[in-house]
Parts: structure tokens; C-alpha cells; sequence
């Protein structure tokens, strides 16, 4: 599903937890300042998850918690922070974009400790 450039903001995805069979979800270049936690959850066949070019300044602990994406991007937020555990449920990530932010510090064996490949 492509919700590209629609002017999208945080408290008006939470309908998207409704889809639950989704597989690839594109919210590229909307006003998304943050993610709802446990927002994709419910999206258990959810590979591809595309958050490019919003406003996401960090992502929590518990924004993927139960989530298995393959595909990861979000470049071009200003992203400052990604919690230590944030990623931690995706063992199958093979690509991960976050290119174009601010990010300072990135705890990568935590980030990446359960990765088979990448």
C-alpha cells in the first residue's frame, strides 16, 4: 500500500493496524513527526515498511516491538535517536536505509545482534 505524500500526520495512521495482512507499507514523504508504539503489531505479514522523507525525530523502544520487517527505510527525517531495543524483534532485516538523518550514536550489537544477514 502507498500512502506517499498525502500530508499524513502521527494520529492519523492508527487506522493502518486494521491491516492486518498488509505486506508493504509506504508512507514516504508526509507530515509523520512520530509512531504510534505497538502501531504495526497487529501487521504480522508486514516485510516492507517505508517512513522516507517525514519528520521522525526518534523512534522508542517499544515503535517495532514484535515486528520482523526484511525492509527497513527512513532517510531523510532529521532522526536524532533509535533506542538501543528498537530493532531488536527483526530478525529477518536484509536492508535498512537511514541515511540523510542526525543521528549521533547508534548502538549497533544491540541493533543488529539477532541479524542472519544484512
Amino acid at each position: 500500500m502507498s500512502l506517499k505524500s498525502n500530508g499524513l500526520k502521527s494520529g492519523e495512521i492508527n487506522m493502518l493496524s486494521k491491516l492486518t495482512r498488509l505486506e508493504k507499507l509506504y508512507l514516504d514523504n508526509n507530515a509523520l513527526e512520530g509512531i504510534p508504539e505497538n502501531l504495526f503489531v497487529p501487521m504480522g505479514e508486514l516485510d516492507t515498511l517505508s517512513l522516507t522523507g517525514n519528520q521522525i525525530k526518534s523512534i522508542g523502544p517499544r515503535t517495532f516491538r514484535k515486528v520482523n520487517l526484511g525492509r527497513f527505510y527512513m532517510s531523510g527525517n532529521g532522526l536524532l535517536s533509535i533506542h538501543e531495543d528498537a530493532l531488536f524483534s527483526m530478525y529477518s532485516l536484509n536492508e535498512i536505509d537511514l541515511s540523510n538523518n542526525k543521528l549521533r550514536t547508534l548502538t549497533l550489537p544491540r541493533l543488529i545482534s539477532n541479524l542472519q544477514s544484512l
